[in-house]
Protein backbone atom coordinates (compact mmCIF):
# COMPACT_ATOMS: atom_id res chain seq x y z
CA UNK A 1 0.00 0.00 0.00
CA UNK A 2 1.13 3.56 -0.77
CA UNK A 3 0.00 6.46 1.42
CA UNK A 4 0.20 10.15 0.54
CA UNK A 5 1.58 12.00 3.57
CA UNK A 6 2.17 15.49 4.91
CA UNK A 7 4.88 15.75 3.69
CA UNK A 8 6.20 12.85 1.57
CA UNK A 9 4.81 9.37 0.97
CA UNK A 10 4.79 6.05 2.82
CA UNK A 11 5.00 2.42 1.68
CA UNK A 12 3.23 -0.24 3.76
CA UNK A 13 4.26 -3.89 3.36
CA UNK A 14 1.35 -5.89 4.75
CA UNK A 15 3.14 -9.26 4.56
CA UNK A 16 6.21 -8.06 6.47
CA UNK A 17 4.19 -5.63 8.63
CA UNK A 18 6.64 -2.80 7.92
CA UNK A 19 6.33 0.85 6.96
CA UNK A 20 8.92 2.86 5.00
CA UNK A 21 8.75 6.63 4.79
CA UNK A 22 10.10 8.63 1.83
CA UNK A 23 10.47 12.38 1.50
CA UNK A 24 12.99 12.88 -1.33
CA UNK A 25 14.21 16.43 -2.09
CA UNK A 26 12.36 16.41 -5.41
CA UNK A 27 9.03 16.50 -3.56
CA UNK A 28 10.03 19.88 -2.07
CA UNK A 29 8.93 18.84 1.43
CA UNK A 30 5.31 19.47 0.44
CA UNK A 31 2.03 17.80 1.36
CA UNK A 32 1.11 15.01 -1.05
CA UNK A 33 -2.64 14.60 -1.71
CA UNK A 34 -2.84 11.68 -4.15
CA UNK A 35 -0.74 8.64 -5.07
CA UNK A 36 -1.49 5.84 -7.55
CA UNK A 37 0.52 3.06 -9.20
CA UNK A 38 0.26 2.65 -12.97
CA UNK A 39 0.33 -0.64 -14.88
CA UNK A 40 4.12 -0.38 -15.26
CA UNK A 41 4.75 -0.12 -11.52
CA UNK A 42 5.50 3.61 -11.60
CA UNK A 43 3.98 5.98 -9.05
CA UNK A 44 2.10 9.17 -9.90
CA UNK A 45 1.98 11.59 -7.00
CA UNK A 46 -0.16 14.72 -6.71
CA UNK A 47 0.88 17.55 -4.42
CA UNK A 48 -1.11 20.08 -2.42
CA UNK A 49 0.10 23.10 -4.39
CA UNK A 50 3.09 22.32 -6.63
CA UNK A 51 1.77 19.90 -9.26
CA UNK A 52 2.39 16.33 -10.36
CA UNK A 53 5.37 14.03 -9.75
CA UNK A 54 6.34 10.65 -11.17
CA UNK A 55 8.42 7.94 -9.54
CA UNK A 56 10.06 5.74 -12.20
CA UNK A 57 10.21 2.17 -10.87
CA UNK A 58 13.27 1.27 -12.97
CA UNK A 59 15.30 4.36 -12.12
CA UNK A 60 14.36 4.20 -8.44
CA UNK A 61 14.81 0.45 -7.93
CA UNK A 62 18.09 0.79 -6.01
CA UNK A 63 17.87 4.38 -4.78
CA UNK A 64 14.25 5.49 -4.36
CA UNK A 65 15.16 9.18 -4.55
CA UNK A 66 16.62 8.84 -8.04
CA UNK A 67 13.27 7.77 -9.46
CA UNK A 68 11.37 10.94 -8.50
CA UNK A 69 10.90 13.96 -10.77
CA UNK A 70 8.29 16.61 -11.49
CA UNK A 71 6.07 16.46 -14.60
CA UNK A 72 6.52 19.87 -16.23
CA UNK A 73 3.89 19.82 -19.04
CA UNK A 74 0.89 20.05 -16.70
CA UNK A 75 -0.25 22.80 -14.27
CA UNK A 76 2.00 23.34 -11.26
CA UNK A 77 -0.82 23.52 -8.74
CA UNK A 78 -3.07 21.48 -6.44
CA UNK A 79 -3.92 17.96 -7.57
CA UNK A 80 -7.38 16.82 -6.46
CA UNK A 81 -7.51 13.35 -7.98
CA UNK A 82 -5.42 10.81 -9.95
CA UNK A 83 -6.76 7.61 -11.52
CA UNK A 84 -5.46 5.01 -13.98
CA UNK A 85 -8.03 4.00 -16.60
CA UNK A 86 -8.44 0.56 -18.18
CA UNK A 87 -6.15 1.54 -21.07
CA UNK A 88 -3.43 2.61 -18.64
CA UNK A 89 -3.78 6.37 -19.14
CA UNK A 90 -3.11 8.57 -16.10
CA UNK A 91 -5.97 11.01 -15.47
CA UNK A 92 -5.15 13.98 -13.24
CA UNK A 93 -7.67 16.51 -11.87
CA UNK A 94 -6.37 19.97 -10.95
CA UNK A 95 -7.98 22.48 -8.63
CA UNK A 96 -7.93 25.36 -11.12
CA UNK A 97 -6.93 24.29 -14.62
CA UNK A 98 -9.14 21.35 -15.52
CA UNK A 99 -7.83 17.83 -16.04
CA UNK A 100 -5.32 15.95 -18.16
CA UNK A 101 -4.93 12.37 -19.39
CA UNK A 102 -1.29 11.36 -19.80
CA UNK A 103 0.39 8.44 -21.56
CA UNK A 104 2.48 6.83 -18.77
CA UNK A 105 5.26 5.77 -21.18
CA UNK A 106 5.78 8.85 -23.36
CA UNK A 107 4.29 11.29 -20.79
CA UNK A 108 2.46 12.93 -23.68
CA UNK A 109 -0.86 14.64 -22.91
CA UNK A 110 -3.58 12.64 -24.70
CA UNK A 111 -6.62 14.55 -23.43
CA UNK A 112 -6.96 17.98 -21.89
CA UNK A 113 -10.10 19.62 -20.48
CA UNK A 114 -10.65 23.15 -19.17
CA UNK A 115 -13.13 26.01 -19.32
CA UNK A 116 -11.28 27.77 -22.16
CA UNK A 117 -11.30 24.98 -24.75
CA UNK A 118 -13.90 24.20 -27.42
CA UNK A 119 -16.22 21.20 -27.31
CA UNK A 120 -15.93 18.35 -26.48
CA UNK A 121 -13.12 19.39 -24.12
CA UNK A 122 -14.79 22.45 -22.61
CA UNK A 123 -15.61 22.33 -18.89
CA UNK A 124 -18.44 24.35 -17.31
CA UNK A 125 -16.03 25.51 -14.56
CA UNK A 126 -12.27 25.90 -14.28
CA UNK A 127 -11.45 23.32 -11.62
CA UNK A 128 -12.01 19.54 -11.48
CA UNK A 129 -12.81 17.85 -8.18
CA UNK A 130 -12.78 14.20 -9.30
CA UNK A 131 -12.64 11.75 -12.22
CA UNK A 132 -14.17 8.30 -12.70
CA UNK A 133 -13.97 5.73 -15.49
CA UNK A 134 -17.59 4.61 -15.82
CA UNK A 135 -16.84 2.00 -18.49
CA UNK A 136 -14.24 1.39 -21.19
CA UNK A 137 -15.52 4.32 -23.25
CA UNK A 138 -17.09 6.75 -20.77
CA UNK A 139 -15.32 9.07 -18.33
CA UNK A 140 -17.14 11.02 -15.62
CA UNK A 141 -15.52 14.38 -14.78
CA UNK A 142 -16.83 16.59 -11.98
CA UNK A 143 -16.26 20.29 -11.46
CA UNK A 144 -17.38 22.07 -8.28
CA UNK A 145 -21.08 21.82 -9.10
CA UNK A 146 -21.53 19.92 -12.37
CA UNK A 147 -20.97 16.49 -13.93
CA UNK A 148 -19.55 16.00 -17.42
CA UNK A 149 -19.63 12.73 -19.36
CA UNK A 150 -16.92 12.29 -22.00
CA UNK A 151 -17.13 9.45 -24.52
CA UNK A 152 -13.64 8.47 -25.67
CA UNK A 153 -14.97 6.52 -28.65
CA UNK A 154 -17.33 9.11 -30.10
CA UNK A 155 -15.26 12.07 -28.83
CA UNK A 156 -18.40 13.75 -27.48
CA UNK A 157 -19.28 15.22 -24.11
CA UNK A 158 -22.50 16.07 -22.29
CA UNK A 159 -23.65 17.34 -18.90
CA UNK A 160 -25.59 15.19 -16.43
CA UNK A 161 -28.13 16.97 -14.25
CA UNK A 162 -27.88 20.71 -13.65
CA UNK A 163 -26.14 23.05 -11.25
CA UNK A 164 -29.31 22.88 -9.12
CA UNK A 165 -29.37 19.04 -9.02
CA UNK A 166 -26.59 18.82 -6.44
CA UNK A 167 -26.47 20.81 -3.21
CA UNK A 168 -23.07 22.10 -2.12
CA UNK A 169 -19.76 21.50 -3.88
CA UNK A 170 -18.83 18.12 -5.40
CA UNK A 171 -15.92 16.38 -3.64
CA UNK A 172 -15.58 12.83 -5.05
CA UNK A 173 -17.34 9.95 -6.80
CA UNK A 174 -17.24 6.14 -7.12
CA UNK A 175 -19.07 3.46 -9.08
CA UNK A 176 -20.60 0.39 -7.42
CA UNK A 177 -21.05 -3.12 -8.88
CA UNK A 178 -24.64 -2.34 -9.89
CA UNK A 179 -23.57 0.57 -12.08
CA UNK A 180 -24.69 3.36 -9.77
CA UNK A 181 -22.37 6.34 -9.34
CA UNK A 182 -22.06 7.52 -5.72
CA UNK A 183 -21.14 11.19 -5.42
CA UNK A 184 -20.24 13.16 -2.32
CA UNK A 185 -20.62 16.88 -1.83
CA UNK A 186 -20.26 19.37 1.00
CA UNK A 187 -23.99 18.88 1.62
CA UNK A 188 -24.70 15.17 1.22
CA UNK A 189 -24.31 11.84 -0.57
CA UNK A 190 -25.93 11.10 -3.94
CA UNK A 191 -26.70 7.89 -5.80
CA UNK A 192 -26.87 8.56 -9.52
CA UNK A 193 -28.21 6.50 -12.40
CA UNK A 194 -26.02 7.98 -15.10
CA UNK A 195 -27.91 6.44 -18.01
CA UNK A 196 -31.36 7.60 -16.81
CA UNK A 197 -30.14 10.87 -15.22
CA UNK A 198 -31.78 10.05 -11.87
CA UNK A 199 -30.40 11.47 -8.60
CA UNK A 200 -31.20 10.25 -5.08
CA UNK A 201 -29.88 12.30 -2.17
CA UNK A 202 -28.96 10.96 1.29
CA UNK A 203 -28.54 13.35 4.23
CA UNK A 204 -28.59 13.18 8.04
CA UNK A 205 -32.27 12.26 7.84
CA UNK A 206 -31.22 9.05 6.05
CA UNK A 207 -28.80 8.15 8.86
CA UNK A 208 -25.54 9.77 7.72
CA UNK A 209 -23.74 11.13 10.80
CA UNK A 210 -21.88 13.83 8.88
CA UNK A 211 -23.13 14.94 5.47
CA UNK A 212 -20.30 17.45 4.91
CA UNK A 213 -17.73 15.67 2.68
CA UNK A 214 -14.38 17.17 1.65
CA UNK A 215 -12.10 16.69 -1.36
Amino acid sequence: LWFAAQPGIMKINQDQRTATYYNPPALENRTMRQIVEDKLGNLWIGAQSVGLFKWDAAKGAVDFNKGIRKIKNVPQQQVNKIIIDSKGLVWVAFGLEGCYAIDPVTEKVIYRFNDQLAQPFKLPEEGVSSILEYNDSMMVITTSTQILLFNKRSNKSSLVGTAETISGYITDLRKDKNGYVWLTSTSGLYRINIEKNVFVRFTKEAGIDNENFVV
